[in-house]
């Protein structure tokens, strides 16, 4: 993955083989949207990460990201790895975004009931 600006090529960061090898203790839970289920989950990650990963030019490197950054990149290793922010949500935010979910299905199902003319059903 690459992070930067799109058309700003040469200030972008691209990242091969990137790998978590320090994190911080203190961790910051902030809403993350998953984009396979289109759901916001809760998610808490390190505040601060480090990450080894190979350049453009094949050279191994090390830094280290905070804020923003560090989130958006812990999201872009987990997705290659197959995680979701989903998989990443604790018990408890996982139940709190389904039953928000379960709420706005139905609140659209009754708005479109009311919008149907009268005698059709809505399955």
């Amino acid at each position: 993955f690459i992070i930067g600006a799109p058309r700003d090529y040469e200030n972008a960061l691209p990242f091969f083989d990137a790998k978590l090898v320090a994190s911080s203790d203190e961790t910051v839970t902030l809403e993350e949207y998953d984009i396979d289920s289109e759901v916001t989950y809760k998610v808490k990650r390190p505040k601060w990460i480090r990450v080894r990963f190979r350049d453009i030019n094949g050279d191994i490197d090390t830094k280290r990201f905070d804020g923003f950054t560090s989130r958006f990149i812990q999201q872009m290793i987990d997705k290659l790895n197959g995680k979701s922010s989903r998989d990443c949500a604790n018990r408890f935010h996982k139940e709190q975004a389904d039953r928000r979910m379960k709420r706005e299905q139905n609140a659209r199902r009754k708005r479109i009931r009311e919008l149907m003319e009268p005698g059709l059903d809505f399955i």
